[in-house]
């Protein structure tokens, strides 16, 4: 026998087994929203750790597509929203990464509507609300938490659902007050007519965005 042939094995072996370990992260990159924001968050890290200005997004699709690049000029933005997830689902996200994300000199926090939609109790939403800022507090120097706009009109559920926001709200701000956070209330941004802001029943269109974004880009200046 080859006296090579046992190395031979063993250097395959590795490859192959490096390879199915790669496949593995590039599935779960692609798929995992949670696994993707986790390698972000540590690319993030790494490559901008270091800089003086940086700001974390947390929520689901509404701050997920929230694109304020003029306004976030000069900051470093990791955004960790992830479309159709609820208040628990940030909580238990930072729950699990918290510790491998550098400090933030601010945080944003936008999450609500989902649990809303899928008939979660008011005051259940609330506290996983609260445990997220309180989370963030360990990872930023201040933090802004957003309020729910309503959702549009042709809903068939907006009557309901946009009833229980205002509750929600409410409630969202004095949390804000209560631990000295800031609040944002997006839904006086909502009262121009809905077809100039609405992309569908639930989301800001790019010119509602902007909106957001010019409001968010005046809280970072007053503070920042």
């Amino acid at each position: 026998m080859n006296m090579h042939f046992p190395l031979i094995v063993s250097v395959f072996a590795s490859a192959l087994v490096s390879l199915l370990i790669l496949g593995c992260v590039l599935v779960c990159y692609r798929y995992d929203v949670e696994f993707r924001h986790y390698i972000n968050g540590l690319d993030f890290g790494i490559f901008h750790g270091k800089a003086k200005q940086k700001i974390l997004l947390v929520g689901d699709s509404r701050i997920e597509g929230l694109d304020c690049a003029k306004r976030f000029e000069g900051w470093q933005v990791l955004n960790v929203g992830v479309a159709g997830s609820t208040s628990a689902q940030a909580l238990r996200f930072l729950e699990h990464n918290l510790r491998f994300l550098p400090h933030f000199e601010a945080a944003i926090v936008w999450t609500g509507i989902n649990d809303v939609r899928f008939g979660q109790e008011t005051d259940g939403i609330m506290r996983k609300i609260e445990a997220v800022s309180a989370l963030l507090e360990r990872t930023a120097n201040r933090i802004l938490l957003i309020g729910q706009f309503p959702v549009a009109d042709n809903d068939p559920s907006a009557v309901w659902i946009n009833a229980r926001l205002q509750t929600i709200n409410a409630e969202t701000e004095s949390i804000a007050i209560a631990n000295g956070y800031d609040f944002l209330p997006v839904v006086t941004m909502a009262n121009l007519q809905r077809a100039e802001v609405y992309a569908d029943s639930i989301h800001f269109n790019y010119h509602g965005k902007q909106l957001v974004c010019a409001a968010v880009g005046r809280w970072l200046a007053a503070h920042y």
